[in-house]
Parts: C-alpha cells; sequence; structure tokens
C-alpha cells in the first residue's frame, strides 16, 4: 500500500526542495537555486541541516550515497559560477573541469572538503544534463549522472551520451559509456537502478522508450536491452479507483493520434519490466508489459524528479 510522505516544512520561504538522491532509507534534499541542504529520514522523519559549504557559485548540481566502506554518507556537490540564462535545463558549465569546483560532506564528519581536480575528461566538449529527472543513482558504491557532450569541438558532429560516475569510497570521477553513444538532442535519456543493476533509459522518438542494463558493472559490452515500448502499440485503462472522465479518454486518444505520445517521458522503472510514465498533459501511468496497457494512476502533474527510496531507522544525529 503507498504511503505518502510529503517533504519536511523547513526555514520559511523555503517552499522549493529538490530531492537529490536517495540511499539506505536516507533523502537528501536541496533548496532550489542554493547550495542549502538537508538529509531527511522520512520514516523517522528526523530532519538535518547540513553546515553551509561555504560556497559562492550559482549553479549546482548534487550527489548522494552511503559508503558501506567507510560506514558513512556522502554529498557530493558540483557547483559553478556561470549562470545559463538561455536554456537553464543543459547546466553547460557544471561538468567543464576548468571552471568547476567539487565539494563533499561527510556525515560522520560533520563537514566538507574540495576535491581536486585536473582535467576530468579531456576529450568532453560542450558537456550538458541531457535529462529532467535527474536525481543522482548509487550502484555498487558510487553515485552516477547523465551527461549529454560532444567530443569534438565542432558541435555538428554526432551527439554522445555518457555516465559519470563518482566512486564514494575513493573519491575519484570516471565517465563510463552508455549502451547508445550516439543519439540526436532531440533523445531524452535518464538513468536509473534496476535490481542492482545501473539501467539507462532512452527516448528515441516519441512513444518508443528502450531501457538497459549493465549486467557487469563498469563493463561497457555487458550492456543489454532489457525492456522496449511501443507506446503507439498500447491500450490505455485506468483502475477501478480512477476514472477518467469520457472527455479526458477521447483527448489523450485524440492527442496520441495527432501528436503520438510527444509529451510522454520514462522517469522510473520497477520490475518486471514496469515503466513509469509521467505525461505533462495528462499525468501519471504505469506501462504493463504482460498486457502492454497504459494503466493511469493520478491526474496532470508536475513531475520535478523521482527516485527509489526502502525505509530505515537510521539517526542522523
Amino acid at each position: 500500500m503507498p504511503v505518502l510522505r510529503r517533504l519536511p516544512l523547513v526555514e520559511s520561504g523555503s517552499d522549493s526542495l529538490i530531492v537529490e538522491g536517495s540511499d539506505n532509507g536516507i533523502l537528501c534534499l536541496s533548496e532550489f537555486r542554493t547550495s542549502i541542504v538537508y538529509l531527511w529520514n522520512p520514516t523517522t522523519r528526523e530532519l538535518k541541516k547540513l553546515p553551509s559549504p561555504n560556497c559562492p557559485n550559482t549553479q549546482f548540481r548534487f550527489g548522494f550515497g552511503y559508503d558501506s566502506l567507510t560506514n558513512d554518507f556522502k554529498v557530493i556537490m558540483i557547483s559553478s559560477p556561470i549562470e545559463i540564462i538561455v536554456d537553464p535545463s543543459k547546466l553547460i558549465s557544471l561538468f567543464n573541469s576548468s571552471i568547476a569546483q567539487v565539494l563533499a560532506y561527510s556525515l560522520r564528519g560533520n563537514s566538507w572538503k574540495r576535491i581536486k581536480m585536473s582535467d576530468w575528461f579531456p576529450h568532453v566538449r560542450h558537456p550538458c544534463a541531457c535529462t529532467n529527472f535527474d536525481c543522482s543513482v548509487v550502484v555498487n558504491g558510487s553515485v552516477h549522472w547523465p551527461l549529454g557532450y560532444y567530443d569534438h569541438p565542432d558541435i555538428s558532429r554526432k551527439y554522445k551520451f555518457g555516465i559519470i560516475a563518482f566512486n564514494l569510497n575513493t573519491e575519484i570521477f570516471k565517465l563510463m559509456e552508455s549502451p547508445q553513444q550516439h543519439i540526436t538532442r532531440d533523445s531524452e535519456q535518464s538513468i536509473g537502478k534496476l535490481s542492482e543493476y545501473l539501467s539507462s533509459m532512452t527516448r528515441r522518438t516519441p512513444g518508443l522508450i528502450e531501457i538497459w542494463v549493465m549486467k557487469e558493472y563498469g563493463i561497457s559490452d555487458s550492456w543489454i536491452k532489457q525492456v522496449k515500448v511501443d507506446l503507439t502499440k498500447c491500450s490505455i485503462n485506468s483502475p477501478p479507483d480512477i476514472k477518467l472522465s469520457p472527455f479526458q479518454s477521447f483527448s489523450l486518444q485524440w492527442s496520441s493520434f495527432l501528436h503520438p505520445y510527444k509529451d510522454f517521458y520514462p522517469i522510473a522503472f520497477g520490475n518486471n519490466g514496469y515503466v513509469l510514465i509521467c505525461s505533462d498533459s495528462y499525468g501519471l501511468f504505469w506501462y504493463n508489459p504482460y498486457s502492454n496497457n497504459l494503466e493511469f494512476l493520478c491526474p496532470k502533474m508536475y513531475v520535478i524528479g523521482f527516485t527509489n527510496y526502502v525505509e530505515s531507522d537510521y539517526l542522523l544525529n
């Protein structure tokens, strides 16, 4: 049975909390466009505001995970002084090693430290984030973020998709190959965790979704295609307790005919091939691979992030 847990009310004026990641029952939250970070245990309702990292920058990207070797939770903050106004979704500067700053927070030490990096990935040119639902993902002791980039100064060349990994114990970055390196800028890319595997979701064209899993962590050749979903061939059902009005049902089917699932995006996946799909116009759906149905979950909403969560009684203080 699903249980609703609302984000905690923190300081006055802090009405834009963002979920940055989840691991071992703890959620990492940040205040929108600031370096203020919280750790929260929804089960115990314990909330901890982290000390200020004293970072004057204006662009931030966070990662969060549990280091089992040191029994410590860590927050990684990548920041940049450059403000991208034209297209803020791209965050072009954040993975540019010449200007980015990296800090790591340790819960055990309750302090931040700066991580020195020279040139992370010399062949990466014009890096940018490439998904709207990009909470960090923890697999195999490393935090992961999706990254779109060019490997040539000429941006008319092929656009690539990779995955940045940060080892929580060694505190070293590396760039991992994705199952589909060459993509278009119109493709939607996101990453996740399927069972215990690092996973990648791709929406190449409206209505066509592919899910890949890395069977051997760190081995590029071990990516396999796990699920392929063609939404244009799905029927749309609603559970007994949630009813679409005749107008909603007709509107959804007619919109799909005119613009086949243009605003339908995969945001997460469950076991056995189920995919959670968001539509800005109509709401949330489960894709059922056994019936090839889209099961309507709830009405139209704006999703700003998604992460898996497992309950724990871990104490933060």
